[in-house]
């Protein structure tokens, strides 16, 4: 692994992103919970914009289990990241690739879909 923060990232080493944004934002857990509140249990499918690492796409998912979540993000390993963290707590998780330029989020962004 290089030593240089790819763009989409925050830290070097993404392993340090979930301790490291925690720090940077105490009650970060906190507004996790809140926007997780925020979506009405009628949405079945939901598009996240900037996953990161996937906490608010797992509690999401913790919170609506039947829910398809199509999470996106410009790191591709802030989304294998992510992919791990989801599939480790038995969520299913598969790639997605845009077509014709429906996504236009940015040349590299790449979609990661999860749920049951």
């Amino acid at each position: 692994m290089r030593n240089e923060i790819y763009p989409g990232e925050v830290f070097v080493n993404i392993a340090n992103f979930d301790t490291g944004i925690r720090r940077l934002l105490p009650k970060y857990d906190e507004m996790l919970d809140v926007l997780a509140g925020c979506i009405a249990n009628t949405n079945h499918r939901i598009l996240e914009l900037g996953c990161g690492t996937g906490e608010l796409t797992l509690k999401v998912l913790q919170r609506y289990p039947s829910a398809e979540i199509v999470a996106v993000d410009y790191s591709p390993r802030m989304l294998n990241f992510a992919r791990a963290k989801i599939e480790s707590a038995g969520y299913a998780a598969r790639w997605d690739w845009p077509r014709n330029g429906f996504w236009r989020m940015g040349e590299q962004s790449q979609f990661l879909r999860l749920g049951r």
